[in-house]
């Protein structure tokens, strides 16, 4: 589906709209700080100590401290202050900086990158990328925008202009960015995961199950897709139908803990306690909050039922991603 000129013209349309909104909601912020949860993560509302999670991403975050900022305080700022020395240039030093993770660091580069070539696009887009990774969604919803306004016929930048409008919660705004994305690439796999995470804040959980199932039918090794829908089968009662798809994300190779956590639950609700306490251990292993004690409890339900379950390894095996 290509987009027509007329198209391009209502969408950027849409776009400074959005930017518009964005200034005129945005309060003064403050200098406090708070931890958060990875904003690849999303918790239930109502978890319980071994609840499931589920994905947004196809790559994972480690835990951020978020500062609010507006972006384009940010730009303001830099350019009334005095330039440090990027070596090889700010964008340069931004690019550098971002692939290597250190995120806050690259938001300074490219900042000034921006302020110095407020017309290019992809420098926009790609400081609304640092912004979100560096905790700041908000700063990185404008600066999508900002990118979009230039050149909307970006899907990737719809895509990701939908996922932090998804980490504040603009789920209506992320419906409408996923649309656009679709337009765009409709067989990209990625956007149909995000499309499923819309509908499952939507709590339309057929239309949540179908879009991840479209992800998966587009990129049959998307591990998010496969945690996804076994989150959705959690959440209809599906446990049965939930186990095949978590063990697809769990074998993976992606290493995430909430993987194994929802892995864990479902095999814990089908009463195959040595392999719910195989998937708690690997879950606690790899930094899962709720795991460990999970993983207890199970422990003391085997120990009572020693004379039924004799597993076949150590108790405290670890599920890989080779089993």
């Amino acid at each position: 589906m290509k987009p027509t000129v007329l198209w391009l013209s209502a969408a950027a349309l849409g776009v400074t709209t959005l930017i518009f909104v964005l200034h005129a909601q945005r309060q003064p912020s403050g200098g406090s700080a708070a931890l958060v949860e990875p904003a690849e993560v999303y918790r239930d509302a109502g978890a319980t100590e071994s609840a499931p999670f589920v994905s947004n991403e196809s790559h994972s975050a480690s835990q951020v401290i978020v500062t609010e900022a507006d972006a384009s305080e940010g730009i303001a700022a830099a350019a009334a202050a005095e330039k440090p020395s990027f070596d090889g240039g700010a964008w340069q030093a931004g690019v550098r900086l971002y692939e290597a993770g250190d995120y806050e660091a690259a938001v300074e580069a490219l900042e000034w990158a921006v302020a110095e070539n407020e017309d290019n696009a992809y420098q926009h887009y790609l400081l609304a990328l640092a912004y979100r990774k560096a905790g700041v969604p908000d700063a990185a919803v404008e600066e999508f925008a900002l990118s979009l306004e230039l050149r909307p016929d970006q899907p990737k930048a719809w895509l990701n202009l939908a996922r932090a409008q998804l980490d504040l919660d603009l789920v209506k705004e992320a419906r409408g960015s996923v649309d656009q994305a679709l337009e765009l690439r409709l067989d990209d796999a990625d956007t149909w995961n995000v499309l499923g995470r819309v509908e499952l804040r939507e709590s339309n959980l057929d239309e949540a199950a179908a879009a991840f199932g479209k992800a998966i039918e587009r990129d049959p090794e998307h591990a998010y897709a496969w945690n996804n829908l076994g989150y959705v089968r959690i959440l209809q009662g599906r446990f049965e139908d939930a186990r095949a798809p978590l063990e697809r994300a769990a074998t993976s190779g992606v290493e995430e803990a909430y993987f194994f956590n929802n892995l864990a639950f479902v095999c814990e609700q089908l009463d195959d306690l040595p392999g719910a306490l195989a998937a708690f251990a690997r879950a606690d292993e790899l930094g899962h909050p709720l795991a460990a004690a999970s993983e207890e409890r199970i422990d003391v339900l085997l120990a009572a039922r020693a004379g039924e379950f004799q597993p076949a390894g150590p108790v405290h095996a670890s599920l890989t991603a080779d089993n």
